[in-house]
């Protein structure tokens, strides 16, 4: 079985927006569902965002949330399986056997 990957969050910036843009950008998430999860990652920090997902996927949103001022890291996951910490937009995206992780529109994340 191939290793899976999660994505750390230690800390979030004073400006959220461009933190908010870049989780729409990368989950295909609306704007509230977005802030939901910001206020809940906010609350819980340190914690994972992301896990059970594969490494260039996993160092590609880390990248992303790096690039806004978010401290982040990529790590080896126990989960064999793609799942966001926030449940209700867990529900937001499937695992394809052959895409990989997709958004319910089955457009690739």
């Amino acid at each position: 079985m191939e290793t899976q990957f999660e994505i750390v969050v230690e800390a979030l910036p004073d400006n959220h927006i461009p933190v908010l843009r870049a989780i729409r950008e990368m989950l295909g998430s609306s704007l509230k569902e977005s802030k939901e999860l910001l206020t809940y990652v906010k609350a819980s920090c340190p914690c994972i965002l992301i896990a059970g997902v594969e490494q260039t996927l996993a160092e590609n949103f880390a990248n992303r949330l790096i690039s806004v001022g978010v401290e982040a890291k990529v790590r080896a996951s126990s989960m064999s399986r793609p799942m966001l910490i926030y449940p209700r937009l867990d529900k937001r995206c499937q695992y394809h056997w052959f895409f990989g992780l997709q958004n319910i529109n089955g457009e690739k994340i």
